[in-house]
């Protein structure tokens, strides 16, 4: 629907959490970026650029994955998810969706 409230944002980065088992130093940051973008708003290559960093493709297409279900989670794919998602495909150093 276009918004991500703090409820939302709060269950991905807890998701990411238990899906990557993200205890250590480098998901501890990547939370904190996190953290830092949901008050911020801006700051999005920031953020991507610290998961291309430390997480492997499958990794990056398993936060994706997980990404696009939220998006679609409303029910409501609109184009400019559709955008979002593409532009998340390409930031994220991921092959073009067949």
């Amino acid at each position: 629907d276009g918004r991500v409230n703090h409820h939302e944002f709060d269950e991905i980065i807890r998701d990411v959490g238990v899906e990557f088992h993200s205890i250590d130093e480098e998901a501890a940051e990547l939370l904190e970026v996190g953290a830092f973008l949901a008050h911020e708003g801006k700051h999005l290559d920031r953020f991507i650029g610290e998961v291309n960093r430390h997480f492997d493709q499958a990794q990056r297409e398993h936060l994706y994955d997980m990404l696009i279900k939220v998006a679609q989670s409303d029910g409501n794919f609109n184009t400019k998810e559709r955008e979002l998602a593409a532009f998340l495909r390409e930031k994220l150093l991921l092959p073009a969706a067949a």
